[in-house]
């Protein structure tokens, strides 16, 4: 196993949610950190199931003030039974727009909110007018990409029982959306969970990597004329097990080429020994399962996603137990590869210090710098539905309340980088930008909105340098086509870049 530049007992992790204002009780489930009001500080939401969606704008002393009013977040949206959260600048105007996947009950479909806070202060319910698309009910999964590379951010939803099919909104301008799930290939059902949004053959067209629950996965390939191909058989992942919860697109080695993650939901008896699955990407559009060696365990890995936590340029793994009827301990991982063609997996929940907030139901977290310090913060939403079939009774027992982990000051060095698309989407989602270090390592980053349990990351990309002291070139290679580099960033700060106009003050 390579040893990281950064050691975890450096980057203890604290919850700063109860005197941040930030731990209010939910029956959680996606999450977003993301800059909503424009003043450049990450906000924070919540989506909830039961309960009302907690939205919280973010202050200047890093504490949060609950803005559901504030922001006129409407009522219909407070009821909705809401899964997932996707934020990005839909409308290409400035702003992000929130989109809400609601899997409640029947006639709880989905929500789009237009962010209007710079002219009303408010966010604007345009649901009913963006087309009957949007409001497609009872989706699990979500995701954003721009299938078409038209400079706008479409919309991938996966169908969680057999009777269903994935569904791709295109987005049609001025947000409007269209159904054009038939004609780009998704019409088969199945018991679909999570998906991610990645260029696995780095093609320059974004592809999809769909978790199902009982069966195996699908890998989406993007054929580039507006049609996929599931190729998971022929790229060598089609064993995978039952009981995924997702399918995760992460370049774990940074190679350039992006592997896969599969979290596995077991939780009772003898299921408890089947483990996750890793699959390395080979760079020819075929991966090797390298799980046997990876360390990986078997739990309930509902709650997923991915994140440099201790800085040291590798993604980790964060695992949400989230079982409807127990709490118990999430799980950190630090991947790194073993120098074999594989990758170790270490556990280091207990040491990092998210295991202080006692046992869990998580399911949503969001990855980000909420405090601009350079170290990436984690939102986990906790808590999940009140009884297991579904009714709404009362009973508060799985309610619980959110944590804000806090990452500790070290001496390591970072860089991040925020872009602006012009003729790519105004987001950069599916951007991809490679930090050449000081001694030539490269460390790769993709944009994305809708990651692991439905959840958006800061659009910030955060690279962790560990102890490397410069960066001789930041790579960006724009959705639309076009690449820029920048020579010999500093360090220790936000870059900010105009897509084909350079660095922004």
């Amino acid at each position: 196993m390579l040893t990281s530049p950064v050691s975890i007992a450096e980057f203890l992790l604290q919850n700063k949610a109860p005197e941040s204002g930030t731990d209010s009780p939910s029956y959680g489930r996606g999450a977003a950190m993301v800059d909503l009001d424009g003043d450049g500080l990450l906000d924070l939401i919540a989506a909830n199931d039961f309960m009302v969606t907690h939205f919280y704008r973010q202050l200047p002393d890093h504490s949060f003030v609950n803005a559901v009013e504030a922001w006129g977040i409407p009522e219909a949206q407070a009821k909705d039974h809401t899964w997932g959260v996707l934020a990005a600048d839909f409308d290409n105007d400035g702003d992000d727009d929130v989109y809400f996947l609601n899997l409640g009950y029947p006639g709880h479909k989905n929500r789009l909110l237009r962010n209007d806070i710079e002219t009303t202060g408010t966010f604007t319910d345009v649901t009913q007018s963006s087309g009957d698309a949007i409001m497609i009910p009872r989706n699990f999964g979500g995701t954003t990409l721009d299938y078409n590379n038209d400079g706008l951010l479409d919309i991938f939803l996966t169908g969680p029982k057999p009777s269903l099919h994935n569904f791709l909104l295109r987005n049609d301008g001025n947000l409007s959306f269209s159904d054009v799930s038939e004609q780009a290939g998704f019409t088969k059902p199945d018991n679909y969970r999570h998906v991610s949004a990645g260029d696995y053959n780095n093609d320059g067209c974004v592809d999809l990597a769909v978790g199902v629950f009982h069966g195996s996965n699908y890998l989406y390939r993007n054929n580039c004329d507006g049609t996929f191909t599931d190729v998971a058989t022929e790229a060598g992942i089609s064993r995978a097990k039952d009981q995924n919860f997702g399918f995760v697109f992460e370049d774990f080695d940074n190679d350039g080429w992006m592997d896969l993650w599969a979290p596995k939901y077991y939780w009772q008896g003898a299921d408890r020994g089947q483990s996750g699955e890793l699959y390395r990407n080979n760079g020819d559009s075929t991966f090797s399962n390298v799980t046997a060696t990876s360390g990986l365990t078997g739990q309930s890995d509902m709650g997923h996603s991915t994140g440099d936590v201790n800085g040291d340029g590798y993604p980790d793994i964060y695992i949400g137990t989230g079982h409807p009827s127990y709490r118990a301990n999430d799980l950190l991982l630090l991947v790194e590869p073993d120098g074999k063609g594989g990758f170790t997996t270490t556990d280091v929940s207990v040491i990092s210090g998210i295991t202080s907030g006692g046992e869990t139901r998580c399911h949503g977290m969001a990855f980000g710098d909420y405090d601009q310090d350079g170290r990436i913060d984690i939102w986990v939403n906790n808590g999940g539905p009140p009884t297991d079939d579904g009714e709404e009774t009362g009973n508060m027992v799985q309610i619980q309340e959110s944590f804000l982990w806090n990452g500790s000051e070290n001496d390591y060095n970072w860089i991040a980088v925020q872009l602006r698309g012009t003729k790519s989407n105004r987001t950069a989602v599916g951007a991809r930008i490679v930090a050449i270090t000081g001694s030539g390592r490269e460390i790769h980053r993709m944009v994305r909105v809708g990651h692991g349990f439905a959840n958006t990351d800061s659009h910030i990309q955060h690279f962790g340098l560990g102890k490397e002291t410069s960066v001789k070139q930041l790579v960006i290679n724009w959705p639309a086509g076009s690449s820029q580099i920048i020579l010999n960033p500093a360090i220790n700060q936000v870059i900010r870049v105009k897509e084909e106009t350079g660095l922004q003050k």
